[in-house]
């Protein structure tokens, strides 16, 4: 490759692959006991169906049926883009790093 003075490979037939995921958003440090902090990157709506994706561990599935803003208030929706961190009420502890993702082939 060019680190040792020659061409680097590229694959320009399949440089956009199809995905069947959206990324969604990272799981941050806790803060709230019960809940999950999130930064969103994309957008999350009431009823999304969700996978958590947790280091080490099968995704766990995840229905969105509340969405509390910072300041705790109920919301219907979030769009990344703008820093936006929101809680969802989780029973389970999950780790800080873990992302959420969308099935979008349904």
């Amino acid at each position: 490759g060019f680190a040792l003075g020659g061409e680097a490979e590229q694959n320009i037939e399949k440089s956009h692959e199809p995905c069947n995921w959206e990324f969604c958003g990272v799981v941050l440090p806790a803060d709230k006991e019960s809940f999950i902090k999130i930064k969103v990157h994309n957008q999350l709506y009431l009823q999304d169906q969700i996978e958590l994706v947790i280091p080490d561990s099968a995704p766990i599935k995840y229905q969105v049926k509340e969405i509390f803003s910072q300041d705790f208030k109920k919301i219907k929706e979030a769009h990344g883009g703008q820093e936006i961190i929101v809680y969802l009420p989780s029973k389970k502890n999950i780790p800080s790093g873990s992302i959420l993702r969308r099935n979008t082939s349904r």
